[in-house]
């Protein structure tokens, strides 16, 4: 009787007690954060794909950053409005790391607005063809979404540097450069 008596003073002075919010909130376990940017409205996401950042729930976005891997860093820029309709529209993503997102849905040749570009194959068996006529400082990247893969080919008389091939795997991403100096011309193609 006397332990039940007892607890029941500790429990009544305890209750009595002001409770006072500590200077600090901390998690029982120091391995996992208190608050991630996935708690957040708005704020800062990283996801492996486009169609990744089109499925961040309707209560989740705001004018946000979004990283999407091997594309970039995307501000959303259509204040007020993050529904579906408007929320997958390339045009209301400004890439705010100097790289601009090409997506590429058909096979195609590579032209000089492809240079200093990510471009993202968006379905399967794509082919990039390198071609005759392109600038002497010509560069970009090829990345190939989930589902998705091409093949990087060239003209007759292009010559190419590829130690890894030239196939551009699903989740995978690639970089073309030019590299042209003395009697040097050629394109050094690496993962």
């Amino acid at each position: 009787m006397q332990k039940e008596h007892l607890l029941q003073v500790l429990i009544y002075q305890f209750l009595r007690m002001s409770i006072k919010k500590p200077d600090m909130y901390s998690h029982n376990n120091p391995n996992l954060p208190f608050i991630d940017h996935k708690s957040v409205k708005g704020g800062f996401y990283v996801v492996d794909t486009l169609a990744d950042r089109n499925t961040i729930p309707i209560a989740k976005r705001g004018n946000m950053l979004v990283n999407v891997v091997g594309a970039g860093i995307f501000r959303y820029v259509k204040e007020n409005d993050f529904t579906d309709v408007e929320w997958i529209k390339n045009e209301n993503w400004k890439n705010i790391n100097g790289v601009e997102y090409v997506p590429v849905i058909a096979s195609r040749d590579l032209t000089n607005s492809d240079s200093g570009k990510c471009l993202i194959i968006e379905n399967s068996l794509i082919s990039l063809k390198i071609v005759a006529g392109l600038d002497v400082d010509f560069n970009c990247t090829v990345k190939a979404t989930t589902g998705n893969d091409g093949t990087i080919t060239k003209e007759v008389g292009i010559i190419t540097e590829a130690p890894n091939g030239l196939i551009v795997a699903e989740n995978k991403m690639i970089s073309i450069g030019r590299l042209k100096y003395a009697n040097i011309d050629k394109y050094l193609i690496t993962p």
